[in-house]
């Protein structure tokens, strides 16, 4: 039978835990890599997307008075609700108001952010953060209407404009 040395035993026994201890440090510097390498990516499709729909409603803006285009997006899977909001709502606070509560929020603040993404993880009583809504600004609203929801299925939407002159109102988004 071999035996060991108090010194040796007690040796081997920091040289386990020093073990341990590098592992958990590089496990939790790879997790916040990854973290923020998928903060990174949603936030660049969350901009891409904003960019793609102000550039198409700008677009369609500039065609003759009563032209549609229809165009499909694609947007980040854990947004479940896209709301368009008509100017009139934006520049009359006490006017209707959407249901959601961040989202009226945003109105009674004068905020000029006129298209609203909705995530799943919101709820009536959360705050929507300033990333999940911007500014089209040839945004109007049809008539009867001042602002208008629609869901999204599988980060899929198709939105139907129709140019006004002068801006451009949402016609159907599947």
């Amino acid at each position: 039978m071999i035996r060991r040395k108090k010194a040796e035993v007690t040796s081997q026994m920091f040289m386990y835990i020093a073990a341990a201890i590098i592992a958990a440090v590089i496990l939790i510097i790879g997790v916040n890599a990854i973290m923020k390498l998928t903060k990174a990516q949603r936030d660049a499709s969350d901009q891409l997307f904003k960019d793609s729909v102000t550039a198409y409603f700008d677009s369609v803006g500039s065609l003759s008075f009563g032209t549609e285009r229809t165009k499909d997006f694609k947007i980040l899977s854990e947004f479940k609700t896209i709301c368009f909001l008509s100017r009139k709502l934006i520049a009359s606070p006490g006017s209707e108001m959407t249901g959601y509560n961040e989202i009226d929020n945003a109105i009674r603040a004068s905020s000029k952010n006129n298209v609203y993404l909705v995530s799943s993880k919101t709820t009536m009583a959360m705050e929507v953060s300033e990333m999940s809504s911007f500014s089209a600004n040839l945004l109007s609203a049809n008539p009867s209407l001042r602002h208008y929801c629609y869901n999204i299925s599988n980060g899929k939407i198709t939105i139907r404009i129709k140019s006004m002159g002068d801006s451009i109102e949402v016609v159907d988004v599947r």
